[in-house]
């Protein structure tokens, strides 16, 4: 579940806010008996008004609870939406990375996803946190087994360095850094207190990938011990916990509104589309029409242009005619 979404603190937080809500409108009504009361006994034809007054603040009360618990519902599906999405991200970035890297089938992706729920079980760490890491961890390897053998290490050394409140980016962290061991720097753990014998060292650099991956995962247990199971034994792990199957909830629960909106989502996608295509045409006929505009006035301006050279030269005709005729003695 992601990070930031505390142990029930939505169902809590609507909870207190309720019983606060009701406190104060109780008072609110006593006052107003007590209002209503005072203004009977000296204003005895007010008091169907003030009964009246009374009423609708209660109505209006009912109303923004009910809106304030709206709110809520509406807060916390978003959230769900949110923890169901972050879950899908780190799912497909898993599948992605090992069906490129090991060419991965399904039930290759499902078997790490089973190890990173049961690990989740056992201790603080999300599966989705997980998933961030061995993303990561998996660009620098080649095989299924190698990348199952080394993620309860790379939880232990996560929770070892971060605590119970370790972050998808802390294990992508984590990750690199197994990643680079893997290709034989062993000295790329050493700033977090992690080193090698000469015997693993030389296990690291000419062992097959699988030996490898043995090797780095037993060194990192012999300088951490169980870490992630150890601290779920522990009060504030027991809270991890707690937050980490709630945050399974919300993710469940997220994917069903998902499931629910998808149909209306497809179908605002497909109008938008449409909407493109009509835009376009629009822009081409109104394109089209400005240039058959331009032209039509340019053709108009050209015969006018035409009709004024016509008639200065008719008039010049008539001047000539005119001048002949005089000649010729004949009065025009």
């Amino acid at each position: 579940m992601p990070s930031e979404v505390s142990a029930g603190r939505i169902a809590l937080e609507l909870a207190l806010n309720q019983e606060g809500f009701k406190t104060q409108l109780n008072r609110l009504n006593g006052i107003a008996r007590r209002a209503g009361s005072s203004l009977a006994s000296s204003l005895s034809s007010g008091t169907s008004q003030i009964n009246r007054m009374t009423a609708s603040a209660k109505r209006l009360g009912i109303a923004l609870g009910s809106a304030f618990a709206v709110t809520k519902l509406v807060n916390f599906s978003r959230q769900c939406v949110a923890a169901a999405e972050a879950q899908t991200l780190a799912e497909t970035k898993l599948s992605t990375v090992m069906s490129q890297r090991m060419k991965a089938t399904e039930g290759m992706v499902n078997s790490i996803k089973k190890l990173t729920a049961s690990q989740q079980a056992l201790g603080v760490v999300g599966d989705e946190v997980q998933m961030a890491g061995a993303q990561q961890l998996a660009t620098f390897l080649n095989s299924q087994k190698a990348l199952e053998t080394l993620i309860p290490a790379m939880n232990n050394l996560a929770v070892q360095q971060n605590g119970v409140n370790v972050s998808a980016g802390d294990l992508v962290n984590i990750g690199n850094l197994m990643g680079k061991v893997m290709q034989g720097n062993t000295g790329a753990l050493t700033r977090v207190g992690i080193t090698f014998s000469e015997a693993e060292e030389q296990m690291i650099k000419y062992g097959n990938e699988e030996q490898r991956a043995a090797t780095l995962a037993q060194v990192i247990t012999n300088n951490v011990g169980n870490m992630n199971q150890a601290l779920a034994n522990t009060p504030y792990g027991a809270v991890a916990q707690l937050k980490n199957n709630f945050g399974d909830l919300m993710e469940t629960l997220g994917k069903g509104i998902m499931n629910m909106i998808m149909p209306a989502i497809r179908w605002i996608n497909a109008l938008i589309m449409r909407l493109q295509v009509l835009a376009k045409m629009l822009a081409s006929f109104t394109g089209s029409f400005a240039k058959l505009g331009f032209k039509t006035q340019k053709s108009a301006g050209g015969m006018i242009k035409n009709a004024t050279k016509a008639q200065k030269t008719a008039g010049n005709a008539a001047q000539v005619m005119g001048g002949n005729a005089a000649a010729a003695g004949y009065k025009i």
